[in-house]
């Protein structure tokens, strides 16, 4: 019994930690999306600058996609590191698989980046 309960105890939690952070997150949003509301319903004039106090974000700059592909090919890149050290006879091949998932998503990124990157000459 308590071999199970070890391991669903430790993805409960995560769940949990991922459930709690979303949900007040959309209610912070909600909060702002009324205010925004209130004040046209009110009949004032939102200026963009406005509007970006509130927080509202806007879309994802290209570097920004640069930098989150930087980041998650090197969180990859790392995994496939740190599977090389691993005794086990499987593991490294585990994780070198579980490693291939950031590296994908950060070349997606840079593709993305590149995709939507002006070059301003």
């Amino acid at each position: 019994m308590e071999g199970t309960l070890v391991p669903l105890f430790v993805f409960v939690s995560i769940a949990a930690c991922i459930w709690i952070a979303y949900h007040y997150n959309n209610a912070a949003k909600g909060k702002v999306q009324d205010t925004i509301c209130r004040a046209i319903d009110a009949g004032q004039q939102l200026s963009p600058e406005t509007i970006k106090a509130l927080g509202v974000k806007s879309i994802s700059s290209p570097l920004a996609d640069r930098r989150k592909s930087v980041i998650l090919v090197a969180l990859g890149v790392a995994f496939l590191i740190f599977a090389q050290f691993i005794p086990d006879d499987d593991a490294p091949r585990i994780i070198s698989g579980l490693a291939s998932f950031p590296i994908v998503l950060g070349i997606g990124y840079f593709i993305v980046y590149r995709l939507g990157y002006k070059d301003p000459q």
